[in-house]
């Protein structure tokens, strides 16, 4: 009698999505942000997430105020316009432009 094949336990070969974009407070911290939106890009890599998906996919991950953000957002900009890049940039100048140049102002204010 012969014993079954060994068979390995599965090993996840790449990492779980980064959790969801919510807007937990007034004061996103714009380093977060940033680094949100790097784990995005290193996991459509990871996942071999093809280009044209990549608006989709992350859009799934907006919630609450993020959503409602871009939801608000592509209600008013002509369908041909929405892509990843303009919802890379646009991103960018909501969650960390807008609020590191916020966040350096509100501690310029209060040196004095």
């Amino acid at each position: 009698m012969t014993s079954p094949p060994f068979i390995p336990p599965v090993i996840p070969l790449v990492a779980p999505p980064p959790p969801p974009m919510t807007e937990p407070s007034q004061h996103c911290d714009p380093v977060k942000a940033e680094y949100w939106l790097q784990n995005i890009f290193q996991f459509f890599e990871e996942m071999a997430c093809p280009p044209d998906d990549f608006l989709g996919c992350v859009v799934s991950l907006l919630k609450e105020r993020a959503y409602s953000w871009w939801t608000t957002l592509v209600a008013v900009i002509p369908r041909e316009k929405i892509s990843w890049d303009f919802f890379y940039i646009e991103f960018k100048n909501k969650y960390v432009r807008k609020r590191y140049l916020d966040m350096k102002k509100r501690e310029f204010l209060e040196l004095r």
